[in-house]
């Protein structure tokens, strides 16, 4: 399709310390493949650390604004987190009061991912209706009759959401999200995403499977994937990972300023391993 020149993206991601080099991958393989697009990026984070400054870095390289937003976590509660998922994966929440007003439309990304195409035509997707977000399905949820969703109705994954902030402010959709979760502590199984789901009944629109490839899954059809989503626990940076799009991440770790330090610590990963195999551990 040609290129609108004149087209912004409006991109949101959340980050902590301990998800920056991930984000750092993402943002890379977002950019360097949407190089004709640019992007107006806003970070959400609770706190200043050094390495923030490698996405601020990314400007001197792509076409990119990046926006700086410190979230409060009193704003979200006593919500749940664990070693898989950090407080980070909250901030979509509160995407609308988080955000300039003048920003009618977001997309938000997770940060365990890469993207290997053009967003526009996802971008340009319009929101129809009653739709405030537009998702993609999940394969599978076991927490759907928790939250009010019927067995024929679909559960979408929060990784990836294009969202209408007009509609989202209108309905008053973070005061919403953040009540749900303090209400349904007891329900919720997969953090954020569960919440979203419970609110959103009725209220997103269904999109195809390559602007979400979740990578644990199989599918009967032929997918060309434009966001390679590693969703779950196995990822590309953990051992023993197997996944035929598992080396994109790697792809675009090695224009990151990451990839010797990820070098080093695989050196010592292989040589402790061999060692205790020759030791008979």
């Amino acid at each position: 399709m040609p290129i609108d020149k004149g087209t912004t993206m409006n991109i949101v991601i959340g980050i902590d310390k301990g998800f920056i080099q991930h984000g750092m991958v993402m943002l890379t393989s977002l950019l360097t493949n949407n190089a004709d697009t640019h992007i107006e990026l806003y970070v959400l984070h609770t706190e200043y650390f050094p390495d923030l400054k490698h996405i601020q870095d990314l400007q001197s390289k792509f076409d990119v604004k990046v926006n700086m937003i410190t979230v409060k976590p009193a704003d979200l509660g006593n919500v749940k987190v664990d070693g898989h998922i950090s407080i980070a994966t909250y901030y979509r929440l509160l995407i609308g009061e988080l955000l300039p007003q003048d920003c009618d439309k977001v997309m938000y990304l997770d940060c365990d991912m890469v993207i290997v195409g053009s967003l526009l035509p996802f971008w340009n997707t319009t929101i129809t209706g009653d739709n405030i977000v537009a998702a993609i399905p999940e394969q599978e949820s076991e927490t759907k009759h928790l939250l009010g969703i019927k067995p024929d109705e679909e559960y979408f994954n929060a990784g990836v959401l294009l969202i209408d902030l007009v509609k989202w402010r209108s309905a008053c959709m973070g005061k919403q999200l953040v009540q749900y979760l303090e209400n349904n502590r007891d329900k919720i199984k997969y953090w954020d995403q569960d919440v979203l789901n419970g609110v959103l009944i009725h209220k997103w629109a269904m999109l195809g499977k390559q602007w979400n490839y979740i990578t644990r899954y199989t599918y009967p059809e032929k997918i060309e994937p434009v966001i390679i989503h590693y969703a779950g626990q196995g990822k590309p940076w953990t051992e023993g990972f197997e996944d035929p799009f598992g080396h994109y991440y790697f792809q675009y770790l090695k224009k990151t300023p990451y990839y010797s330090s990820h070098v080093t610590k695989e050196i010592k990963r292989k040589a402790s391993n061999l060692i205790n195999k020759i030791m008979g551990k």
